[in-house]
């Protein structure tokens, strides 16, 4: 893949650490460095310190750390060494470096667990697949990302989201960022996304708002998010009953399991079918997506789009997708690969793709943090 200019230094240089984030330093406690490093019997000698005092250990150097560690009565030297070594990893990633999590948004009409399922060839390689490379630069090279933590999040008509009663698309992203922040080992670290289809709206809501906390977004097979989720050339049918929706699900994505229910009498529908009819209804039709507005806010990472060459003329088609360049200023990528609308997020095509825009940050964060990476040839 030859990756324009503007584009391949935005992926060097989001995150350098020229400013300070902010987001990410409030975002660090006494109780969650207790927690992320098991120490939760130090508290007693601990507790008398304030955000600020955290904050300061944050930023200073490890040899301060260890001495100021020292002074305040913590005896023992590996829990001092343990402590230290966890600021120093949050001073890195509040100066923009550290190893990301990987957060992951699915298409719509599934259920959370086939969702998780969907995303299986991004999330395999996330966790440590060894990958062979192809391409002008890359022929016979070989990867081992080190992601520690991936995580696959639900639309917000999922549990645990939809038993909160969520009405707009600020409040499903706070949940959002509470769900990645509420382990102790994610909280506060550099981001990648990940989206397909429907999923975008969530990758493009959560990029905007935190930031440069977001290294890289990979958006597969959709559009720039506009007024609902779905506009005028998508061709929402007028007739809003399950027999319209199911046909114009599959006339949009070619979902070969509903193909044979279509002109089908509902009664004689399975349960499948049904279940992927109502999820389909919530996710397009009720308060949250149509509450939707344009986006306003840009998104700081660089984003790469990865399109399918079978998108028919109503669909996410590569003009279409050329939106994403609008709404980033870190520059955007766009790529095409054979496979239809759904199969595009297994493309063969897509572990080299994601390779080649990840791995400049991975390497900085690997490198960082003293994580194990491997690269070579074979």
């Amino acid at each position: 893949m030859m990756l324009t200019d503007s584009y391949s230094d935005a992926m060097r240089s989001s995150g350098n650490g020229s400013q300070l984030d902010a987001q990410v330093i409030e975002s660090i406690t006494l109780a969650g460095l207790l927690d992320e490093t098991a120490l939760q019997h130090l508290l007693p000698k601990l507790q008398h310190l304030d955000q600020a005092a955290i904050e300061g250990m944050v930023l200073a150097d490890k040899a301060e750390n260890m001495a100021a560690l020292k002074a305040l009565g913590i005896d023992k030297l590996p829990e001092r060494q343990k402590l230290s070594n966890t600021l120093s990893k949050k001073k890195r990633a509040v100066e923009g470096f550290g190893m990301p999590v990987l957060v992951c948004f699915y298409g719509s009409g599934l259920s959370h667990e086939v969702g998780v399922a969907s995303c299986e060839t991004i999330t395999a390689l996330a966790r440590g697949g060894c990958l062979h490379l192809h391409g002008p630069k890359l022929t016979g090279k070989w990867s081992t990302f080190p992601f520690d933590s991936v995580i696959t999040l639900p639309h917000f008509d999922q549990p645990p989201f939809r038993e909160k009663g969520l009405r707009s698309w600020d409040e499903y992203i706070s949940e959002v960022i509470a769900q990645i922040d509420g382990h102790a080992a994610r909280r506060g670290r550099p981001l990648l996304i990940a989206a397909h289809s429907y999923g975008a709206a969530e990758a493009y809501h959560l990029a905007a708002r935190l930031g440069r906390r977001v290294r890289h977004v990979t958006i597969i097979a959709s559009r720039v998010p506009s007024e609902g989720h779905l506009d005028e050339t998508q061709l929402i049918p007028d007739d809003d009953s399950d027999g319209a929706l199911l046909k114009w699900a599959v006339s949009q994505w070619g979902l070969a399991s509903l193909q044979k229910f279509v002109g089908v009498p509902e009664e004689q529908w399975t349960s499948s079918a049904r279940e992927a009819v109502a999820t389909l209804r919530q996710q397009f039709f009720s308060q949250i997506p149509l509450s939707r507005r344009p986006p306003e806010k840009k998104v700081l990472a660089p984003v790469l789009g990865i399109v399918s060459a079978q998108e028919p003329a109503h669909g996410e088609t590569a003009e279409r997708m050329q939106g994403w360049a609008e709404v980033t200023t870190g520059g955007f990528e766009l790529v095409t690969v054979p496979e239809s609308h759904l199969g595009a997020l297994s493309s063969n095509r897509l572990p080299a793709l994601l390779v080649a825009a990840w791995e400049p940050i991975l390497r900085r964060g690997g490198k960082e943090d003293n994580i194990f990476w491997e690269t070579g040839s074979r």
